[in-house]
């Protein structure tokens, strides 16, 4: 049976849900859409019918106003009657006609034709459009011709082709109505990667022009296409359109509720969640229900807050639609998983495992973005520490069937990235690997998070492998972002030793030539990397790019001022302790609180302080930490144990070993560092050094299974150099013999060390010991410094059997030979004392020589100098030089000379003034005719007020002066004396 639709209401839109329909042209005996543009396209294909198919066709009935001979085929499943039929109305025979409650009849047929059938079908799926109003209008069957058409190919995504009817329909001057423009937009919605929305604002304009009144369902689907703009960039356009609507008189559904809510949550810049928010008050307000779609595009808008600040809401979005009945799907779980999964530091990872569980429980299966969202959540767990559970996840979602895509592959890569204790970065390389040979591309990201990952390896990071995917991605034609520029800097900045600091500039040039303005996380990076410089070198560097920091306005946080001041804790000779100082000072006043990793930069420049002047104030820090609640670590008392180790004169050696008692109170165990530091400080103790607690300190570490290096057989050997009257340097020769049987090489410290031992060694017996060990570090490629070269003269100065005074001076002329500051306090005493063993006082001039030009060069003179110079003047021929001998000893009084602590401590004669006054009273005791014997006597007398034990040496020397006396009194007093001496067995007097 044919059905016809008499007197047709004409229809213009899309705002009900319309019915298919199909053309038929009688006259040549089949079915063909005019215009040749759309033969062969499907949809008019598809809808091409035999003419033995054509129902309802009767050239001569003109009653249905069909006089040219069309007749139109069709279904209505709904009419205003509520009343249902196919082709049959109820209580009428097949053939009979039907009216309707409005007055219009249909004609038609019991049999349907399957091609419209199937039309009709898609049609029913379009929510906007319901049967009950159809554009099936008779008096204008083309046209319907053609709005079927477009319909359906828009509702089967080709576009191209509803595009192609569309100028067709135009070519045969049929004019489109409101449903055309309706039904060609939503095609373009159709798009999949939503590349035509701009085409759909084209026929908007486009239908305005033609005066077409727009309707509900224009704006909603214009609304729609701008949600589909790239990077939300349409968000305001959307929402001038809901406006516009409004000034129509256009009432807004709820899909067009849904369609802007949806734009304003993927809007350039951020989330307008707060507008969305409104908008879903003001549909409810209006009695719009919101349906899923609508929960799941507000909770989508929450979840794109900027800083991921919005996650409660959307938690507590599902409650509501809990509340309402309203049941949430895979994409309300998949939205609120991403919502919590952009919760700041990863702090939401349990509830989105919670709600996949729950999501699983009720039957939904995940999608990939769900495990996408979730992944990255595991991922972003505080310290990495859920990795695992993204490993766990990545196999379930590979089990169950759903594909990984790149986004899945780049979240696992990141979870490997962050791992606890950077352990998983050979795993993030096979991941990729595997995601290449799935044929997965990296995107920006994967090369980002890889880059992540390699700079956060262990020990001295992949810095070579992050290199080589920076410049892979750059091959590739992606363009890095600061984020991969920071990465690289931060793999060049881990590599060993710092010596890829240079490298990391370049890439930090490169960064800038491109335009691309560093943050404060590239700064840091960069200034760490400075920091790490072979010896300190770069301080200088790290210090420019912190004040061009500040120049460009990137603020620095507590990370950048840590990594300047650890680059100017190691600045060489510890330079620099006073500006580290004035920043921890200046972090303080901009509100940026110190942690250990401060602290301990902090307390590592004040113990490199020159000479160790800086103790008080390293004390001073530990003590603020304490009340600051600063926890201190290993490294705080290992700085500070070293800061006390360096203290002037070695005078803080006992508070070193109670900071080690307290370390150990609080569970903090020592490690070597500990046990050098404490060995240095017991070496450089007052007193000549406490070598036996340090050799008690040497073997407890190695009870404890912590293996000596270099700096501990150096320090231990420098503890026995320094044993009163260099009793030790035979046990310090051992320690040297038992370092090297252990495989560890001598540094120049330690061949200074040992030599100086050699130096000291009693009646200066082992010089050519000394001399041995000197040529033995040349052999072995250690260069010598000036410590070793003033070691080797001082016991040559001191060789027994003979002055080797001679070598002295051959060994200073190769030291000056290479360039050598030896213009030092040390060199000279060192120098002067060689000068002063000459037989006969042979050089007392070139000493008194020395002498001055160290004075010009502001080098003060200590003890030791003034004594090695009086006794070479002591010692001139015939005593001509008694009386400089005595201006000097004068001087001496006034300047009040101290005795030099420190390397030079073990060069000194001794710490008393005993030496001075002998070579003194030697003096006088060869002044010409015995004339200065009471003066020998009264300065003999003076040592002995002072409680200075007089040696054999001071008695013969008086004795000496006594005998020589004109009067007859001095030779008695001179007897005296020898006896005395003898009573008191002072020793050989000869």
């Amino acid at each position: 049976m044919s059905f016809r639709r008499e007197n047709p209401k004409k229809f213009g839109g899309l705002s009900e849900r319309p019915r298919a329909c199909a053309l038929s042209r009688s006259s040549k005996g089949s079915s063909r859409i005019p215009g040749d543009a759309a033969e062969g396209i499907p949809a008019f294909q598809e809808l091409k019918m035999s003419e033995s198919d054509i129902r309802g066709y009767d050239p001569e009935r003109t009653d249905s106003g069909d006089s040219d001979g069309f007749a139109w085929v069709g279904q209505r499943d709904d009419v205003e009657g509520g009343r249902e039929w196919e082709g049959q109305m109820e209580g009428k025979s097949k053939s009979a006609g039907y009216r309707t409650e409005g007055g219009q009849g249909w004609v038609g047929s019991s049999r349907v034709d399957p091609v419209v059938e199937t039309a009709a079908a898609a049609a029913k799926r379009q929510p906007h459009y319901p049967e009950s109003k159809l554009p099936f209008h008779v008096n204008d069957k083309m046209r319907s011709w053609y709005n079927s058409s477009i319909f359906r190919a828009g509702q089967e995504g080709r576009w191209r082709d509803a595009l192609t009817i569309f100028s067709a329909m135009k070519e045969k001057e049929i004019e489109p109505e409101t449903f055309t423009y309706n039904s060609l937009i939503n095609a373009m919605q159709n798009v999949p990667d939503g590349s035509e929305w701009e085409r759909s604002i084209e026929l908007f304009k486009e239908m305005q022009e033609k005066g077409l009144k727009p309707d509900t369902v224009t704006y909603s689907l214009l609304i729609r296409a701008s949600a589909k703009a790239p990077e939300g960039s349409e968000w305001e356009g959307a929402l001038s359109l809901f406006e516009q609507m409004g000034r129509e008189g256009v009432e807004p559904d709820r899909l067009t509720y849904n369609y802007l809510i949806n734009s304003l949550s993927k809007a350039a810049g951020g989330s307008k969640w707060e507008k969305a928010l409104e908008l879903f008050e003001e549909m409810r307000a209006k009695g719009v229900d919101p349906d899923t779609y609508t929960y799941n595009t507000l909770i989508s808008a929450f979840s794109r807050a900027l800083g991921g600040s919005e996650w409660q809401r959307a938690s507590a979005l599902l409650e509501e639609m809990r509340d309402n009945v309203v049941a949430p799907d895979v994409a309300t779980y998949s939205s609120l998983i991403v919502a919590l999964e952009k919760a700041p530091g990863g702090s939401e990872w349990e509830k989105a495992v919670v709600l996949f569980v729950e999501m699983r429980e009720k039957g939904l299966k995940p999608a990939v973005h769900t495990y996408r969202a979730l992944i990255s959540a595991l991922a972003k767990s505080p310290g990495g520490s859920e990795w695992e559970g993204a490993v766990e996840l990545f196999e379930m979602m590979k089990e169950e069937g759903v594909e990984p895509d790149v986004f899945v592959y780049n979240s696992l890569i990141l979870a490997f990235a962050k791992a606890p204790g950077n352990s998983e970065s050979d795993r993030a390389l096979q991941l990729y690997e595997e995601m290449r040979r799935e044929g997965i591309e990296p995107d920006v990201f994967t090369y980002n998070t890889l880059i992540q990952a390699l700079a956060r390896a262990p020990g001295e990071s992949e810095w070579e492998r992050a290199l080589e995917f920076f410049e892979e991605m750059r091959e590739k034609g992606m363009t890095p972002a600061v984020f991969t520029y920071t990465n690289v800097i931060s793999a060049l900045e881990k590599a060993s030793g710092g010596s890829k600091w240079d490298l990391a500039m370049k890439v930090f040039e490169d960064l800038k030539e491109k335009g691309i303005d560093p943050d404060v996380y590239t700064y840091s990076s960069l200034i760490s990397a400075c920091a790490k410089a072979p010896g300190g070198s770069e301080w200088e560097r790290a210090l420019e790019l912190f004040e061009e920091m500040g120049e460009k306005g990137v603020k620095a946080d507590l990370f950048t001022y840590n990594f300047l001041i650890s680059s100017l804790a190691k600045a060489p000779s510890g330079s620099e302790w006073e500006r580290a100082l004035e920043l921890f000072e200046d972090m303080g006043e901009k509100g940026l609180k110190a942690d250990v990793f401060t602290c301990n930069s902090l307390m590592c420049s004040l113990a490199r302080a020159p000479s160790g002047s800086e103790w008080r104030k390293a004390l001073q820090l530990f003590e603020e930490m304490k009340d600051s609640g600063v926890e201190a670590d290993r490294l705080t008392y290992n700085s500070l144990i070293w800061a006390l180790a360096r203290a002037p004169s070695g005078s803080e050696w006992e508070r070193a070993l109670q900071s080690c008692e307290e370390m150990k109170e609080k569970g903090i165990e020592p490690d070597l560092v500990t046990f050098n530091s404490l060995i240095q400080a017991l070496a450089r103790a007052p007193g000549s050094s406490k070598w036996e607690r340090a050799l008690e300190l040497f073997e407890e570490m190695q009870e404890k299974g912590i293996v000596p290096d270099v700096s501990t057989y150096t320090n231990v050997i420098s503890a026995l150099e320094k044993a009163f009257g260099g009793t030790e340097w035979e046990r310090a020769i051992e320690v040297f013999e038992e370092m090297k049987e252990k495989g560890i090489d001598p540094d120049v410290y330690t061949y200074s060390s040992l030599i100086s031992a050699c130096a000291k060694a009693p009646g200066g017996s082992e010089w050519e010991r000394a001399l041995e060990l000197f040529e033995e570090m040349k052999k072995k490629g250690v260069e010598p410094d000036i410590f070793a070269y003033t070691s080797l003269i001082r016991s040559l100065a001191k060789a027994s059997g003979g002055s080797k005074w001679e070598g002295a001076l051959k060994v200073f002329e190769e030291m000056k030979a290479k360039g050598l500051e030896w213009e030092a306090r040390h060199t000279y005493s060192s120098l002067i004392c060689a000068m002063e063993t000459a037989p006969g006082g042979s050089q007392w001039e070139k000493a008194l020589e020395l002498f001055e030009k160290m004075r010009r060069g502001g080098v003060k003179p200590d003890v030791s100098m003034y004594n090695s110079l009086i006794s070479a003047l002591a010692k001139t021929a015939g005593g001509s030089e008694w009386e400089t001998a005595v201006d000097l000893f004068e001087e001496m009084r006034r300047n009040r000379v101290q005795s030099e602590e420190g390397f030079a401590a073990p060069f000194a004669s001794d710490e008393t003034e005993l030496p001075v006054y002998t070579s003194l009273i030697s003096a006088f005791a060869k002044a010409p005719g015995g004339s200065e014997w009471e003066r020998a006597l009264k300065l003999f007398e003076e040592m002995e007020d002072k409680g200075i034990e007089p040696d054999h040496i001071a008695y013969r020397s008086l004795i000496v002066a006594l005998v020589k006396a004109p009067s007859e009194s001095g030779w008695k007093k001179a007897i005296e004396l020898f006896h005395r001496m003898n009573a008191l067995e002072v020793g050989d007097v000869r």
